[in-house]
């Protein structure tokens, strides 16, 4: 179960700090749109702490998402974890070969999002 919960925080960091940034917003930006601290928005996107529903509600119409829109890219974030763990458990030779997988998704997602 930790390693779940492992895997969302970091799901949640990356997904905030994507959005963020595409939405051109730095931290102090965010915070005052948010009326959330800069600093509670930096532990946010260094895994160091986890919001509650209302927290990540709050930040995700303050970088112009639905909190659906935010639970989907979760979702799809989420299981690509799993899949990479998986992959790694059993082909280590694969993510030896590829590993910035993550940050490609990451960045996907941004260019993605772009208008």
């Amino acid at each position: 179960m930790i390693y779940k919960q492992i895997i969302l925080s970091k799901v949640i960091q990356h997904i905030f700090l994507a959005k963020r940034q595409k939405t051109g917003l730095t931290q102090l930006g965010l915070a005052l749109k948010s009326h959330i601290t800069r600093q509670f928005i930096s532990q946010v996107e260094s895994g160091k702490r986890a919001p509650s529903i209302f927290t990540m509600s709050v930040l995700a119409t303050a970088c112009k998402m639905t909190l659906t829109e935010l639970f989907q890219e979760v979702d799809k974030l989420y299981n690509f974890y799993e899949m990479e763990d998986k992959c790694r458990a059993s082909e280590p030779a694969k993510i030896a070969a590829s590993p910035n997988r993550c940050n490609d998704y990451i960045e996907n997602i941004r260019h993605k999002s772009q208008p």
